[in-house]
C-alpha cells in the first residue's frame, strides 16, 4: 500500500502527472499485519503529553532515592528485557500496573534523566516496552507473488516479490527507543566531558511512534547505557547512577 502511495507522490512531483494524491489522507497506518488505516493528520491531535515519574515502585508515581546499573555492551536489548520483575545489573526497569482499557501512544516519547555517568561509555538508552502476552509480528518472508509497479527496463524490471508477515505468542515487544550521547548534552555540535559521578539532567527523544497497549499490559521503561544493536559498544564497565526525583518518562497519549 505504501509502495502505491510512494509512487503516486512521485509522479506528481517529479513528472507533474495531475493524480489525487495531493487529496488523500496524509497518514497511512499498519496496525496490525495488512490492517491499515487512513488519518487526516499525524500524530493523532487529540494526544496529549503525560508525564510518568520513574520509582521503585514502578512507572508513573514520583521517586525518591537512586539506583544504579553497570553497561554490558556485549547483552542485547531483547534479553535484558526479557524478565522486567526481575533485578538485572546492567538494566533498570520501570513497569505500570496493568492497563484497564487501551491506551494509544501518537508521537514522540520523550525521557529526562538526572544521572551521573562514570565509564568509557558516553551513551544513555530508553526504550519502551509493551509487556504482554500477545500475537506479534516475527518475520517477514517472500512468496511466489509478484507486484509490478512500473514499466521494465534494463536493471529493473519493475516488479517486486510480494512479502507476508509470520508472527508468533511473545511475552512483550520493544515498541520504540531512543539514544543521547551525553557529551552532547548542551549541544550536538560540541562534545563536552562528563565529570565522573557528577549528576547532570540529560532529556531526549524516542523514535515518534504509533501504537495501541492493549487492557491487561503493562507499559514498561527500560534503561540502559550501550544498545547493543544501535550503538557504538565500547568497554563494559560504565557505571550509570540515576536520581528518580529528578527522572521522569513523558508519552503523548491520546483522549479515551
Amino acid at each position: 500500500m505504501w509502495l502505491e502511495s510512494l509512487n503516486l507522490w512521485f509522479a506528481h512531483e517529479l513528472y507533474g502527472v495531475r493524480n489525487d494524491i495531493m487529496r488523500q489522507p496524509k497518514v497511512d497506518l499498519e496496525r496490525t499485519p495488512g490492517q491499515w488505516e487512513t488519518h487526516k493528520d499525524w500524530p493523532e491531535a487529540s494526544a496529549r503529553p503525560v508525564p510518568l515519574g520513574l520509582s521503585a515502585k514502578g512507572l508513573g508515581g514520583r521517586g525518591h532515592g537512586t539506583q544504579q546499573l553497570v553497561d554490558d555492551p556485549s547483552r542485547k536489548a531483547e534479553e535484558l528485557a526479557a524478565n522486567p520483575d526481575a533485578a538485572d545489573p546492567n538494566r533498570l526497569v520501570y513497569l505500570t500496573p496493568k492497563l484497564t482499557r487501551a491506551t494509544r501512544l501518537s508521537g514522540t516519547a520523550r525521557i529526562k534523566l538526572r544521572a551521573s555517568v562514570d565509564g568509557r561509555s558516553p551513551y544513555l538508552s530508553a526504550l519502551l516496552v509493551d509487556y504482554g502476552s500477545d500475537e506479534r509480528v516475527s518475520g517477514f518472508v517472500p512468496t511466489s507473488g509478484r507486484w509490478c509497479y512500473g514499466d521494465s527496463i534494463p536493471g529493473d524490471e519493475g516488479c517486486r516479490t510480494v512479502r507476508e508477515y509470520t508472527t508468533a505468542v511473545t511475552p512483550f515487544k520493544i515498541v520504540t527507543r531512543g539514544w543521547t550521547d551525553v557529551r552532547n548534552r548542551e549541544s550536538i555540535w560540541r562534545s563536552t566531558p562528563v565529570k565522573p559521578g557528577k549528576d547532570y539532567t540529560f532529556s531526549w527523544p524516542m523514535q515518534p511512534y504509533d501504537y495501541v497497549f492493549k487492557p491487561g499490559h503493562r507499559i514498561g521503561l527500560m534503561v540502559l547505557a550501550t544498545d547493543h544493536a544501535y550503538t557504538l559498544r565500547y568497554p563494559a564497565g560504565t557505571k550509570v547512577k540515576v536520581d528518580l526525583d529528578g527522572s521522569t518518562l513523558t508519552l503523548p497519549l491520546t483522549k479515551g
